[in-house]
Order: structure tokens, then C-alpha cells, then sequence
């Protein structure tokens, strides 16, 4: 429910309240992927690249977790 919300947000263009939803469906599912990637999205439009950053190194954490597989970046983060 919280992803449908956050996805709809999305479409009428209120990302804030959008990445508020997106995060609590994370929270409450962690496994659902569609709402990583909405989330990236939204702050990849919004330029927000900190977030950006953190939310990578959340889901490469997750992974690494949940499958033991280590993901490697397909791109250089510059600071």
C-alpha cells in the first residue's frame, strides 16, 4: 500500500510525500524492489546524490545479506 501511494505521489509530481512512502515500504518490505528503484528515480531527478549514494550502499548491503553475493559498482562515485 505504501508503494502505491508513493507511486502515485510520484506521478502527480509531490516526490517529498512520494520518497516519505517509498521509505516506509522499505521499512515494512525490504524485499520489494520496485520501490529501490522508484526511490532512485526520485532522487536522480531531484539531484539529490547523497541519497543517491546511501540508498546504493543500502541495497549492496541488503544484497550481500540476503545472498551472499557482493555487488560491484558499474559506475565511480566522485565527491
Amino acid at each position: 500500500l505504501n508503494y502505491l501511494k508513493g507511486y502515485c505521489l510520484n506521478i502527480e509530481n509531490n516526490s517529498s510525500k512520494s520518497e516519505l512512502f517509498l521509505k516506509k515500504s522499505i521499512e515494512l518490505n525490504n524485499s520489494f524492489w520496485p520501490s529501490y528503484e522508484l526511490l532512485f528515480n526520485i532522487y536522480d531527478r531531484r539531484s539529490l546524490l547523497n541519497e543517491m549514494k546511501e540508498l546504493i550502499e543500502y541495497v549492496r548491503q541488503q544484497v550481500k545479506t540476503k545472498t551472499g553475493i557482493k555487488l560491484d559498482l558499474e559506475i565511480v562515485l566522485v565527491e
